[in-house]
């Protein structure tokens, strides 16, 4: 048991220093594009790229790991993200930049296959639970962390890239450390979206639409701040705001939906990022209190809506396929996250920063009428056959198998009870 708990805690420490950097690199890179002159588009392409390399390696590195295993392929991929958020910085062109976040996305992606299969191989039926909790824990607070990093960094100098690179290569270490059988491999996920528009036709809208708006707050939220505020800090600050604010209402707004009709959740919840985007578009004078209000609650409305979407469609699917299909609900939320970047790009070069919450306001009311068109349309799923919400990082399809193990598990007890 003691081996088994130190090999957990060496495989959360390796993800918590990737999303530290990760997430670093995601307000750094921004910001210092603007100040080298790059073109709003260009800005917006960076997150579009990175879901591009992300989608390209869920779909394609399970092939590679299962050639060369596990710590080999774990190696591979930090060395090559890490040399690749330092290259941003002696390489200022934006051609370049767009190139090197694919290169970093599909890395990426190769490093969350890893560290979640090794937790799914190292958990138990009784533990599954209890990892997946300390995981998405691990996540948000390593998010959290970047953004709050950024607040004393400046962005023009070579240091907030070094740093990011040297997080990165450091997560290599707890992993050469982990002892024990490698994970067993896991094949790729095969795209099938109709399949899920099938099953689960909100749950399905709601990924893509979510993808849109969230694949460009990430990376142009940061132009936004920074436009608003003229502060480095209060960028940082900002995006923290936004993160913590999805990450306590996580648990709240997930165990409401497990005694009202989800699609009733998802429908309050894009209101009211609605509205709070609507603020943030509208605000002024500017002032930071309100900014950061404005910015929690829309985090708050904003980032539960993936897990609800995901509890939604685990309602309407047998276990036995649930997996599967989850898989495929992230793969869409990264086709959306392609294409809401460029489009929320085009908005700002129009309209300006403000545009960004506009676009994002918009779309969060798309949601919302289209869930209440299906509320109207179909009965809900009996209470009775719904399972416990969980809320689950939109990081691989592997972390639904933790997911789906845990929630069913919960669900007979609930049954039993």
């Amino acid at each position: 048991m003691r081996v088994v708990v130190i090999a957990i805690t060496c495989i959360l420490s390796a993800s918590f220093l990737l999303e530290v950097g990760s997430s670093l690199l995601g307000v750094v890179q921004p910001i210092r594009g603007i100040s080298e002159g790059f073109p709003r588009f260009s800005i917006g392409s960076l997150g579009s790229a990175y879901y591009l390399g992300f989608i390209l390696g869920c779909l394609f590195i399970p092939r590679f790991v299962k050639r060369y295993g596990h710590i080999r392929s774990f190696t591979a991929f930090a060395a090559i993200t890490g040399s690749t958020a330092l290259i941003n910085a002696l390489i200022i062109d934006p051609m370049a930049w767009i190139l090197l976040r694919i290169v970093f996305g599909f890395c990426m992606a190769g490093l969350y296959t890893i560290i979640e299969s090794w937790l799914n191989e190292l958990a138990t039926k009784k533990t599954r639970g209890r990892i997946l909790a300390g995981y998405m824990v691990t996540v948000w607070f390593a998010v959290l962390s970047g953004k709050l990093l950024f607040t004393v960094l400046d962005p023009s100098t070579l240091l907030p890239f070094a740093i990011v690179s040297i997080v990165i290569s450091l997560s290599l270490v707890p992993v050469a450390l982990t002892t024990g059988i490698e994970p067993e491999h896991k094949d790729a996920v095969e795209f099938s979206p109709w399949l899920v528009y099938q099953a689960a036709p909100v749950g399905f809208v709601t990924c893509f639409l979510i993808g849109m708006t969230n694949g460009a707050l990430w990376v142009l939220a940061p132009v936004y701040a920074q436009e608003q505020t003229h502060s480095v800090a209060a960028i940082g600050i900002f995006m923290a705001a936004i993160v913590l604010g999805g990450a306590l209402a996580q648990w709240p707004i997930g165990k409401l939906s497990d005694f009202v009709d989800r699609r009733w959740v998802i429908l309050a919840s894009s209101l009211a990022a609605a509205v709070f985007g609507s603020g943030l578009a509208m605000i002024n004078p500017v002032s930071e209190s309100k900014l950061l209000i404005l910015a929690f609650g829309f985090g708050a409305a904003n980032l539960p809506l993936y897990s609800l979407c995901i509890a939604h469609v685990n309602d309407k699917m047998s276990a036995d396929v649930f997996v599967e299909v989850s898989g495929q609900l992230l793969l869409i939320m990264g086709l959306g996250a392609i294409i809401g970047p460029l489009f929320a790009a085009l908005c700002i070069d129009i309209i300006g920063s403000l545009a960004l919450f506009v676009y994002t306001a918009i779309i969060h009311a798309l949601i919302a009428c289209h869930a209440l068109w299906r509320i109207n349309r179909i009965e809900p799923v009996p209470k009775a056959e719904q399972v416990p919400y969980t809320a689950v990082p939109n990081t691989t399809p592997l972390v639904f198998e933790m997911q789906s193990t845990s929630t069913i598990d919960d669900g007979e007890q609930h049954a039993s009870k």
